[in-house]
């Protein structure tokens, strides 16, 4: 490397070949092999054979200079010789010259695609090469063609304008021939729809009116049969209370005779029978099986009913309430002589 640096031009490529024992590579100059390498662009290459004990020194003074390192396994000549062709071929190729890149702006006007030969001169060497002239662009030929473009322009514009005319015409003449055909569809689709509008309106009329006759004639077969129903209903109601109503006045007439009550009042005294199993008591007449006539009796003030051979006394919402021997009662279970007070009123009760 000491002999590279000293005498040779570092203007050219240089390289070296190391084929040698990794351990007979040993540092005697101030600098370092890697450091005297990357400063003045020397790349080394190197072969080594494989033998235990070996430093691998070389291998990285290789990867540092991008150059390229070796190691025989086989430890054969033809294996070091072939690799060695090999190294010298990649240092021909990447050291081949120096790349000097170089811009150069045509004065030539006519671009008509021809070659030209250039000479370029830079640091006492000298370049030969050929030029090719670039063909002119689309703009460039527009610029030099603009008049007979424009003229061409306007001819088209003109032709189109034109065409554009002639077809709007008829155009707009299919449009209004159309626009005629389609509105006399619509009026006769317009009438179509009129006509099965009215007809559908007709006929609905007619289903409703027979609709509101069925529904009628439902109606009153419906009202027929309630009533009918509730006629039946009634007179087994008023069947069956007939004889629940004898039941319990045979069940009265067991003891010998009706019940009755004594009364006393403002108005006058007197006595009832009770002679059916429900009498109703009260200041109006035409609500109550018998009258007590006196403002402070109520026009329905109570009932004696008879029920499982027994009397009971029942309150019927008076205003002055119902008083069984004193008491004021709602129910209660009568005994022969019990004593009743509604209102200014006295009743005795006997069995």
């Amino acid at each position: 490397m000491e002999l590279l640096v000293s005498k040779t031009n570092n203007k050219f490529a240089r390289g070296v070949f190391i084929m040698a024992d990794d351990k007979v590579c040993s540092v005697v100059a101030e600098e370092e092999p890697q450091v005297v390498a990357e400063k003045n662009n020397i790349a080394t290459y190197a072969i080594t054979y494989n033998k235990a004990g070996r430093l691998d020194f070389i291998e990285g003074l290789c990867e540092r200079t991008y150059g390229k390192y070796y190691r025989n396994d086989k430890n054969t000549a033809d294996s070091a010789a072939v690799k060695l062709v090999e190294f010298i071929n990649d240092f021909n190729k990447r050291h081949a010259g120096v790349e000097y890149k170089v811009s150069y702006e045509s004065t030539i006007e006519n671009k008509d695609g021809s070659s030209k030969n250039i000479k370029i001169e830079c640091e006492e060497m000298k370049s030969d090469f050929t030029l090719n002239i670039p063909k002119k662009s689309l703009l460039e030929n527009i610029q030099a063609n603009i008049l007979w473009i424009l003229l061409a322009v306007i001819l088209i514009v003109l032709a189109i304008y034109v065409f554009q005319t002639n077809n709007k015409k008829k155009q707009a003449e299919i449009e209004r021939v159309k626009r005629e055909n389609d509105l006399a569809i619509q009026e006769l689709e317009r009438k179509r729809q009129m006509d099965e509008e009215e007809g559908r309106r007709r006929e609905e009329e007619i289903q409703q009116r027979m609709q509101q006759q069925i529904q009628e004639q439902e109606r009153k077969r419906m009202q027929e049969e309630q009533r009918r129903r509730q006629e039946e209903d009634a007179l087994k109601r008023k069947s069956a209370d007939a004889a629940n109503r004898e039941m319990l006045i045979a069940q009265m007439r067991e003891k010998g005779n009706f019940p009755w009550i004594e009364f006393t009042g403002p108005n006058g005294s007197g006595r009832y029978e009770l002679h059916v199993p429900d009498t109703i008591f009260g200041r109006d007449k035409t609500q109550v099986d018998f009258a007590l006539e006196h403002p402070t009796v109520s026009k329905r003030h109570f009932t004696i009913y008879f029920k499982d051979y027994k009397y009971y006394l029942r309150d019927l919402n008076s205003t002055n309430g119902t008083f069984l021997n004193s008491y004021k009662v709602t129910e209660a279970q009568l005994n022969h002589g019990d004593l009743i007070h509604v209102g200014d009123v006295t009743v005795n009760f006997y069995i």
